[in-house]
């Protein structure tokens, strides 16, 4: 097998498909969900996955979000084989965003 293709199965393995259809990942985002509770938006530079963050506690639409959701929304980044690369700061919008990469294998 060649080289690029057996690194490029290794990643399949690891990311799943989002990783060949949505690209490299570039941001992720903790927002308001329109019906209460937060979602994880994550930016890849071919479009964008959409994860609804567990509801842990009632959530008021002009909150901000606890360590609950600071905690699924590691968990599911993780879970993507994700990390981020800095603090959390607010956007534009106000919502909580960071940069995030792939996360080394050891």
């Amino acid at each position: 097998m060649f080289p690029s293709l057996r690194a490029l199965c290794c990643r399949l393995r690891a990311v799943g498909p989002v990783a060949l259809i949505l690209g490299t990942p570039q941001r992720a985002t903790i927002a308001n969900h329109p019906d209460g509770g937060y979602r994880l938006l994550i930016d890849y530079t071919e479009g964008r996955e959409w994860l609804d963050l567990p509801r842990s506690r009632a959530a008021d639409l002009y909150g901000r979000p606890g360590d609950a959701e600071f905690d699924a929304a590691a968990r599911l980044l993780t879970a993507r084989h994700l990390t981020w690369e800095l603090p959390w700061q607010l956007d534009k919008d106000g919502h909580l965003t960071c940069p995030v990469s792939w996360k080394e294998r050891p």
